[in-house]
């Protein structure tokens, strides 16, 4: 048995010797499920036939890494809680204001964003296109001819609203306040859950929200839409619940 011990020593230390090389591992996104799919069955495919033709299983393979080379990620994270943001830059630096909150929401954001180990989330001010500049209110950044704001404090409203065209606060924003631009704020925020914001040539593509999305979990509250009796004195819009399993 010992030299088996002293054989299984050497492969740790060889893969902890290559782990600790300077390029050894790389962050990617996640593949999209088409390719995910073409994956494993291109890879099953592969193993499993025992003929010539088992190398069509190389082109699964292959169309598998060419999707992951077409996935999009969003320009934006914003969680349904407690104010938590990612903001992609131009330069691919992924922003995160500092702190020790929602430790397991900014390690999943790491690894969604193809974030290194390495790479800082708290970035100083930028300089040029793409550039974060932060203050104590407020930080700014024009995004693909989007310009963005992630207010700090109601105090900053006044400004962001004169020159932003998505605001995003850990607080809620009066509807009145800032009717050009598009705001998530806490109450969306804890209406329709995280959002997840594509920018594309000076306008907001699309924006997915975890409500907007049907949910087939059984822990989660499904919404239901009902009318408040009139006799009552209520008005004749539709409110929207949260039930509870």
């Amino acid at each position: 048995m010992l030299p088996m011990g002293l054989g299984v020593d050497l492969i740790n230390a060889v893969a902890l010797e290559v782990a600790s090389w300077q390029g050894a591992g790389m962050a990617v996104p996640s593949f999209p499920p088409l390719g995910f799919a073409c994956l494993v069955l291109g890879g099953l495919w592969l193993l499993l036939m025992k003929r010539s033709w088992r190398l069509l299983g190389l082109l699964g393979i292959g169309f598998a890494l060419f999707s992951l080379s077409q996935v999009r990620l969003p320009d934006l994270l914003a969680d349904g809680g407690p104010g938590l943001v990612a903001l992609r830059l131009q330069d691919g630096r992924v922003f995160m204001p500092p702190g020790r909150n929602e430790p397991i929401t900014r390690e999943a954001w790491r690894r969604y964003l193809a974030m290194d180990d390495g790479e800082s989330e708290d970035l100083a001010d930028g300089v040029g296109e793409g550039a974060l500049s932060c203050d104590a209110l407020s930080c700014r950044a024009e995004l693909n001819g989007v310009r963005i704001a992630l207010a700090r404090h109601p105090e900053a409203l006044p400004e962001d609203c004169r020159s932003a065209d998505l605001i995003v606060a850990p607080f809620m924003v009066p509807d009145w306040s800032c009717e050009g631009a598009r705001i998530i704020d806490r109450r969306s925020r804890l209406k329709q859950g995280a959002h997840a914001v594509w920018l594309f040539q000076g306008r907001i593509e699309r924006i997915e929200t975890v409500g907007g999305e049907p949910s087939f979990r059984p822990w989660v509250g499904q919404r239901r839409q009902r009318r408040p009796d009139t006799e009552s004195g209520g008005d004749d819009e539709e409110k929207v619940e949260e039930e509870s399993p």
